[in-house]
């Protein structure tokens, strides 16, 4: 360490408390989140784009999502 007075500051001392799972936990519920979002967008589309076909099997239910416009 310098002399300079200056404190070293270990951005890792928390690593393995229960605040960083408690962490860990919140950006796995936000991922969850956008992951849910994102299947929502696809699977009924959204003001800027329509809805995909994410399965061939599924194609007679997606066709009759145009019907209507």
């Amino acid at each position: 360490m310098s002399s300079s007075g200056e404190e070293f500051y270990n951005t890792f001392y928390n690593a393995f408390t229960s605040e960083s799972s408690e962490r860990r936990s919140e950006t796995r519920d936000y991922s969850k989140e956008i992951s849910d979002n994102m299947k929502y967008d696809n699977m009924y589309g959204n003001l800027q784009k329509p809805p995909k076909l994410m399965k061939v099997e599924d194609y007679n239910w997606w066709k009759n999502r145009f019907e209507g416009i």
